[in-house]
């Protein structure tokens, strides 16, 4: 089945990072304060992707939307590089950030391919 793949695009699902990183605060109560400033990014990044879905595409505000979503994306980047550098980071946020950097490009496609969406939860997508 591997060679099916070639030249397949694997497109990630935000809500699984989103529960992976729930998940991380329950199990560690000193993890809750990360957990949150996680649970706020990933809610950040959707509103992101709405505000450019609801412009009319290439419009000036599809151009700001688009390039808001794209900084918030580098600076997110940035925040899992960082974290997963601190060798003092528990086990538990650890394992949800390596996830992140394993799955960094395909959680990233819909920057290049709008049509993508963030996630396969459609219940999530629009409540979050």
């Amino acid at each position: 089945y591997r060679a099916m793949l070639d030249g397949l695009l694997h497109a990630w699902c935000w809500a699984h990072i989103r529960r992976k990183v729930l998940a991380a605060g329950e199990a560690v109560p000193a993890l809750a304060a990360w957990s949150q400033e996680w649970i706020a990014r990933i809610a950040r990044l959707y509103a992101l992707h709405a505000g450019r879905a609801a412009a009319r595409a290439q419009s000036a505000a599809w151009q700001e939307a688009d390039q808001a979503l794209r900084r918030w994306v580098q600076d997110t980047a940035a925040v899992w590089q960082h974290e997963l550098a601190d060798s003092t980071l528990a086990e538990e946020a650890r394992k949800v950030l390596a996830t992140i950097r394993r799955q960094w490009e395909g959680l990233t496609l819909f920057l290049d391919h709008p049509e993508i969406p963030l996630d396969n939860n459609e219940a999530l997508s629009a409540g979050i």
